[in-house]
């Protein structure tokens, strides 16, 4: 039964009401009218009452971990071992330029505009001008996650190298610290088990202790050649943070962190389990294309009409183009194709413009080649595909069929795997609109998202082991 306190009002009426009944009960009357002495010494009693109802209501919520305050959610983990996630520092790759054969150390340091630092990851000799290196965000969380195109500076430049420098992607954003609803998640799981079996909610927190691995998924009976239903068999999927869901690198090889998973897993399992019939696996990859067609609302309005297209000679910030549409001007924004950017598109704005020369803030990372085609944009471009991409950051992987059924699934409260439309549709019409708008007043006054070559135009539903992620993003005019 659930535990609802009572108000003072409710607790002076109750009194009241005991009180006249036990008098009617022998035959007399007692007065328990508003200013009457019953009625004062009640709401005297019922005034404590009510502080003694708030403490009872208050202790009934920290007796579960998904009701509990901070502090008594961290004495539920501490109780089953359970440590919170710290944050964690983003890693990126960064291009350097300057004379070859100059050398930097991983004392030095690259400064972002808003007093973020990074350092090498390790020391070396600058082979090539430019040159891509990898660095360290020095302030764990979010804040040290740089978008593509992001200008840095050395705060104090190795000698032979250029005062600046260009961040070419993050490969492992940084993570804020894990958050109260996912510890709380993480304990419930743990309790809904038998922990220390080796059931599927430790092998769950198992991978998940490992650094890097923002959340795991159980499939029992899923052999990775045999498929499902295979008795003994156990596949996990591990997914990092969020800008890095599928765990793998430039040549699409699995990360060494994968098996430092299955490393950690197979530490604890118990006797009965054979390491061999152990699949820790990434999430495969199944992006989704979008055409997103929006009305905007006013001041959000799109720079011109119809196309233009790239020409010979572009640099990362001068965009040569045939011919420049008359109302691309300085101030406004445009979209060219660029791979390294996702959802397909570097949105800039323009900051200068020569005849059909266009200068752009901020650059892109590799100056785009010709015969591109270039899309007008919106000023809050950006905004709309940030909104989308944390739709698919919010996704787990594909629930699977039963007997191998994923844990934790959707109605377990863990992340759905099916991207719904109506999910993109409503995160769009949340971007914000211009600063003073009246309040309610979004950037985008209706939107229509497309999902490109689904089967159904509604959702995306995912197989076992499959992660939903962004392909290309397009923004055009409803």
């Amino acid at each position: 039964m659930a535990i609802a306190g009572q108000s003072r009002s409710e607790l002076r009426d109750l009194m009241l009401d005991i009180l006249a009944a036990k008098y009617i009960a022998v035959g007399k009357a007692i007065d328990t009218s508003l200013d009457s002495d019953a009625y004062i010494l009640a709401d005297v009693f019922a005034l404590l009452a009510e502080q003694l109802e708030y403490r009872r209501l208050t202790l009934s919520k920290e007796l579960f971990p998904d009701t509990a305050s901070t502090a008594y959610l961290e004495k539920h983990a501490a109780q089953v071992a359970i440590v919170r996630n710290p944050a964690t520092a983003g890693l990126h790759r960064i291009a350097v330029s300057g004379t070859v054969g100059s050398s930097y150390t991983t004392s030095h340091r690259l400064v972002a505009s808003d007093g973020t630092q990074y350092a090498p990851l390790s020391g070396g000799v600058l082979a090539s001008s430019p040159q891509t290196l990898e660095f360290v965000a020095q302030t764990p969380g979010i804040v040290g996650n740089k978008a593509p195109g992001a200008i840095l500076s050395w705060l104090s430049a190795p000698t032979g190298f250029t005062a600046t420098a260009t961040v070419v992607e993050t490969y492992q954003p940084g993570t804020e610290v894990e958050s109260d609803a996912d510890l709380a998640r993480r304990i419930l799981a743990w309790w809904q088990e038998r922990p220390g079996s080796g059931a599927r909610a430790d092998f769950v927190a198992w991978a998940e202790d490992v650094d890097g691995i923002d959340q795991a998924y159980v499939y029992p009976l899923l052999d990775a050649t045999l498929g499902g239903g295979v008795y003994g068999a156990t596949t996990v999927v591990v997914l990092g943070p969020p800008g890095s869901r599928v765990l793998r690198d430039n040549s699409n090889d699995p990360l060494p962190i994968v098996a430092d998973v299955k490393t950690a897993i197979v530490a604890n399992l118990p006797s009965c389990f054979h390491e061999d019939n152990l699949y820790v696996v990434p999430a495969t990859e199944l992006e989704q294309s979008l055409v997103v067609k929006i009305t905007p609302n006013r001041g959000f309005e799109f720079s011109f009409t119809g196309t233009a297209t790239t020409a010979a000679g572009s640099t990362t910030s001068v965009i040569k183009l045939s011919s420049r549409p008359a109302t691309l001007t300085v101030g406004k924004h445009f979209a060219i194709p660029d791979a390294s950017v996702v959802g397909g598109y570097h949105v800039a704005k323009v900051t200068a413009v020569a005849s059909n020369d266009v200068t752009i803030d901020p650059p892109m990372a590799v100056a785009p080649a010709a015969a591109l085609t270039v899309y007008p944009a919106t000023a809050h471009w950006t905004a709309i595909r940030d909104a989308i991409v944390a739709v698919f950051d919010s996704l787990g992987p594909g629930d699977g069929a039963t007997p191998s059924r994923r844990y934790p699934a959707t109605e377990d409260g863990a992340p759905a795997g099916t991207l719904y439309r109506s999910a993109l549709e409503a995160a769009v019409m949340g971007v914000p609109g211009l600063a003073g708008a009246p309040a309610g007043m979004t950037g985008v006054r209706s939107c229509t998202v497309e999902l490109t070559g689904a089967t159904n135009p509604a959702k995306v539903e995912p197989a076992a082991l499959v992660l939903m992620t962004p392909g290309s993003i397009r923004l055009t005019l409803e």
